[in-house]
């Protein structure tokens, strides 16, 4: 879940929230519903976890976006990156024990 600010230049309307989940491995986790989709969204480009499309009206908006596990997963350090319009919005880590 996370907080998108009020931003008075970018347009209203739907926006496409897409989040990459990255393994202590390196390698992005994968969700069954996108296996074969990708993105690219400026310099980054390749698989993404999962994604929400989010109606935004250019106000303070709290949003949660839900990846499902559906495969055991490693102890270590994970990596939560969020695009939206051509940027990496919000990045932030977790570690699982």
């Amino acid at each position: 879940c996370c907080v998108l600010g009020e931003n008075r230049i970018t347009s209203k309307g739907n926006k496409t929230l897409y989040v990459r989940i990255i393994s202590p491995d390196g390698v992005v986790l994968e969700g069954d519903e996108f296996k074969n989709e990708t993105f690219k969204i400026g310099e980054v480009s390749g698989k993404f976890s999962t994604k929400r499309e989010i109606q935004y009206e250019n106000e303070s908006l709290e949003t949660c976006v839900y990846y499902s596990v559906s495969d055991d997963l490693n102890t270590g350090q994970y990596i939560v990156e969020l695009y939206e319009s051509g940027s990496l919005i919000g990045k932030t880590s977790f570690d699982l024990r």
